[in-house]
């Protein structure tokens, strides 16, 4: 059975969205295919716009990227999330960072036979970044609780 990736982006979303509301944010999805953001969370009288990528297994082993997005939205979160489906035992994964922090780490590939760049963002170079709710707070200047 082929990954539909819209519905793995669907999921992730949802888990990202669950999670924020485990940890007091208010949190609002955005839907349809030409959407600047993914979410919407306040908390504390402050607001935020989070971007989420998802993978549906750790073996897909990266996210695709738009570079030039990332250049442009300097001041969006973006949550990476790994469903983590081939460890049904695991929970998912999410790794949080700026659109800065994730330029970073961005690799760049040629396609064979084609003039267009694929951007991605390895697995395994965002494990510093694993879990870290707490810097959205950081980011907005929120006291975490």
């Amino acid at each position: 059975m082929a990954i539909d990736k819209n519905q793995t982006g669907l999921a992730s979303e949802f888990f990202v969205a669950a999670e924020l509301f485990r940890r007091k944010w208010d949190v609002t999805l955005s839907f349809g295919n030409t959407k600047r953001f993914d979410l919407i969370a306040s908390k504390d009288k402050k607001e935020i716009t989070i971007q989420v990528k998802g993978i549906y297994a750790t073996k897909s082993g990266n996210w695709n990227i738009n570079k030039e997005k990332l250049k442009s939205e300097k001041t969006l979160i973006i949550i990476f999330v790994n469903l983590n489906s081939d460890k049904l035992d695991l929970a998912p994964e999410y790794f949080i960072l700026t659109a800065l922090e994730a330029l970073e780490f961005v690799v760049d590939k040629n396609k064979a036979n084609e003039s267009v760049k694929q951007n991605y963002l390895p697995y395994n170079r965002l494990k510093s970044f694993k879990n870290n709710w707490e810097r959205i707070e950081e980011i907005l200047g929120i006291q975490y609780n």
